[in-house]
């Protein structure tokens, strides 16, 4: 879809079923991603679709768990590739110009479950007992990842620089090895500000969301009145000074991370907020619905 002139968003249509994406690195693309198997590239100027690859499709139901579960895709450091997990559980690297598959590769002897970024051209792979760093052009395996607190089948990380910190709050060293913990923490997303000192998550409600000091572990904010319903995402604008909170009440709030105000409200009435995501140069938002639509929305206008 090409973005009227004069206009501030466009719809891109596309997916079947919720959404999550990532922009390229220079913020002229979107790559997005869903558990129909479908993956798309979009114009981030003109709102067209430049290419799109079915994959077999996902399944993602953790039997111990009711929840389920999507998938996620990202942009090499290079910004040359993508990778992402497939529904039969093999990680795929395709050339992000084309869509055209580069590398794919399996687990050997566990399940995949989840692929991440890792320290530069690395990536972890999380299955159902074990995290794998892997190269990303290779699949080679680099090391196994000791993670010494049970099952990690449903576990999500995120990664700055040479630390990760999964959904419990434990805050490891690639190793493993736990180096710090959040307090009061337990979330299903997370999201680490871009100067890696704090961390976004639930906060105590599930209307709310709150900002932990990753050296110190302890609460240092929180976000309450604001959302109506349970937060499902959000994400740190590239300076940091912002933060967009999606919500299954389905409205994004943006908040100035200084003085804990709401700078602006986006409301369209299309449902569950999936996923959230800045571009690199701050300049768009992309919002992700349940339904498959996401609306890109140019910041510059606000």
């Amino acid at each position: 879809m090409k973005r009227k002139a004069g206009s501030d968003r466009a719809i891109l249509r596309g997916h079947g079923e919720a959404p999550t994406f990532n922009f390229s690195a220079d913020s002229k693309h979107l790559a997005s991603i869903s558990a129909e198997g479908l993956v798309v590239m979009w114009d981030v100027e003109t709102g067209k679709r430049m290419w799109d690859v079915k994959t077999d499709k996902q399944e993602w139901e953790i039997k111990s768990d009711e929840n389920s579960l999507v998938p996620f895709i990202y942009y090499s450091p290079d910004n040359k590739y993508l990778f992402y997990l497939t529904g039969n559980e093999e990680v795929h690297v395709s050339h992000a110009a084309t869509g055209v598959l580069f590398k794919k590769f399996s687990v050997r002897g566990d399940t995949a479950r989840f692929v991440f970024p890792g320290y530069k051209d690395e990536i972890i792979v999380t299955g159902e007992s074990r995290m794998d760093l892997r190269r990303l052009t290779t699949g080679k395996l680099i090391r196994t990842i000791k993670y010494p607190f049970g099952a990690v089948e449903d576990m999500r990380v995120e990664c700055k620089g040479k630390i990760m910190i999964d959904v419990t709050g434990r805050v490891m060293a690639f190793t493993g090895r736990q180096i710090g913990q959040l307090e009061n923490f337990a979330s299903e997303w997370l999201t680490i500000s871009p100067d890696g000192k704090h961390v976004a998550a639930e906060g105590s409600s599930i209307r709310s969301f709150g900002v932990w000091d990753v050296e110190t572990g302890k609460l240092v904010s929180e976000f309450k009145d604001g959302h109506s319903s349970y937060v499902s995402c959000g994400a740190y604008s590239p300076d940091g000074k912002f933060f967009a909170s999606g919500s299954s009440d389905m409205t994004v709030i943006v908040w100035n991370m200084e003085t804990g105000k709401r700078v602006n409200v986006h409301e369209y009435g299309l449902g569950f907020v999936n996923d959230v995501r800045y571009s690199p140069d701050g300049k768009f938002l992309a919002i992700g619905y349940e339904d498959g639509r996401i609306i890109l929305l140019n910041k510059e206008d606000d």
